[in-house]
C-alpha cells in the first residue's frame, strides 16, 4: 500500500521528469514547498485524496503558476502559454501511464484561475490515478 507521501512523491517525479516540468521557467515543488514570494512559472504537486484497497485510487492536484500579460491596460492570463502548458499536461498523463504502468486520467477539465496572493494565473489540473497493489 502506498502512503499519501509516496503517491505525492511519485507524481512529483513524474511531473519533474516530464516535458511539462522542464518547460516552466521556475521549479517543480511538492505541496507547501513553493516559496511564498515566488513569481516564477512554477508547478506544485499535491496529494488530495485516496482510497486504499487492492486497487488503490485517488486524486492528485497539479497547479501550474503562470505570469500574466498586459492586454488593454489590464493583467490577463496568457491564453497561448496556458494552452501550450495544458497540452503538455495532457501529454504527461499519456506518457505517465506508459512509464508508471498506472491508469491516469483527468478528474474534470483543468481550468485557469487568478490567484490574488501571488498575482498570477494558475492552471489547476486534477489527476485521478488507479493502480493495483500486489
Amino acid at each position: 500500500m502506498l502512503t499519501s507521501n509516496d503517491i505525492e512523491r511519485t507524481f512529483f517525479s513524474l511531473v519533474k521528469g516530464s516535458v511539462l516540468g522542464q518547460s516552466v521557467g521556475g521549479s517543480v515543488y511538492r505541496s507547501n514547498m513553493r516559496p511564498p514570494s515566488s513569481r516564477e512559472e512554477d508547478i506544485v504537486v499535491m496529494f488530495v485524496a485516496g482510497l486504499d484497497s487492492q486497487i488503490q485510487t485517488g486524486v492528485v492536484l497539479v497547479n501550474i503558476y503562470t505570469k500574466p500579460i498586459r492586454y488593454n491596460g489590464a493583467d490577463v492570463d496568457d491564453k497561448n502559454r496556458c494552452a501550450s502548458l495544458l497540452r503538455l499536461f495532457y501529454d504527461m498523463l499519456e506518457e505517465g501511464e506508459v512509464t508508471t504502468g498506472h491508469i491516469l486520467e483527468t478528474d474534470g477539465t483543468p481550468r485557469v484561475n487568478y490567484d490574488d496572493t501571488t498575482k498570477q494565473y494558475v492552471i489547476s489540473g486534477r489527476i485521478r490515478y488507479k493502480w493495483l497493489n500486489i
